[in-house]
């Protein structure tokens, strides 16, 4: 897979002709033991969305939680069968999508950092899956959001969806997930007069810290403290995730 041409992040910043590409994983549960499915939704619209066949029956939490069912080795949802792929096949097909982007990319979660960023590189180094030369950072909008807003009850995506007044009816499905958390960044964006670089600006990793985690035990390294820009009102604060924040057995 090809490499994209890209400019050099600064310690502050993302490269900006970087691509947002809004991403969600939905797994078993919070042990992520299981991939179900892989959604993620570009800023220029283009979307990618895969169902994975677990091959094993569910719990009935996962199922009445992400509304799946396995039943004679097909998953269900709703009464209706869906397509879903072996896992392998799953990530493959996630990858190509990836590299067909001529930019650098940011796949960008909702709480990616403790959950998200951890169960993809997992099974892409389980299953030995070449990953794009494209694919090089990962952001979290979880550190932004809890610091600017603040007066929010929690930071759930069901509640920032309805903060923002954006329709989330189909809550823990990952490309609902993924547009739901496009919007609200969008939103973000359009409210407070800044852009998509400066959301992420102190929550973004190499994706390669994550998948060294997997092929070589590196523990993932703390978020850098990064000198601000005078323009930005964002007030210094520790970036812990707390319980309140979990919508869903696995985050959202």
């Amino acid at each position: 897979m090809a490499a994209a041409a890209s400019t050099i992040p600064t310690e502050q910043q993302l490269p900006s002709d970087a691509l947002y590409i809004f991403t969600d994983l939905e797994t078993e549960s919070i042990q992520a033991n299981t991939l179900l499915q892989i959604a993620a939704v570009s800023i220029t619209g283009e979307q990618f969305n895969t169902f994975i066949n677990p091959q094993c029956p569910l719990t009935e939490d996962c199922s009445n939680l992400l509304g799946l069912f396995y039943f004679n080795g097909d998953l269900y949802r709703d009464g209706r069968r869906l397509f879903s792929k072996n896992i392998k096949t799953a990530l493959l097909d996630f990858m190509l999508w990836l590299s067909n982007f001529n930019k650098p990319i940011v796949l960008v979660f909702h709480n990616g950092f403790s959950f998200d960023c951890k169960v993809l590189s997992k099974f892409l180094v389980q299953f030995n899956i070449l990953v794009p030369e494209n694919l090089t950072f990962v952001a979290d909008t979880l550190p932004y959001i809890r610091i600017n807003l603040k007066e929010i009850e929690n930071h759930k995506l069901g509640t920032l969806a309805e903060h923002f007044k954006i329709n989330h009816d189909l809550a823990h499905d990952a490309l609902s997930d993924s547009l739901t958390l496009m919007l609200i960044c969008n939103q973000i964006v359009a409210q407070s007069e800044i852009t998509h670089q400066t959301i992420f600006k102190d929550s973004w990793r190499h994706f390669s810290d994550y998948l060294n985690l997997y092929r070589h035990g590196q523990p993932v390294k703390p978020l850098k403290k990064r000198k601000r820009t005078k323009k930005s009102t964002t007030k210094d604060t520790k970036l812990t995730e707390t319980k309140n924040d979990i919508d869903k057995t696995i985050i959202k």
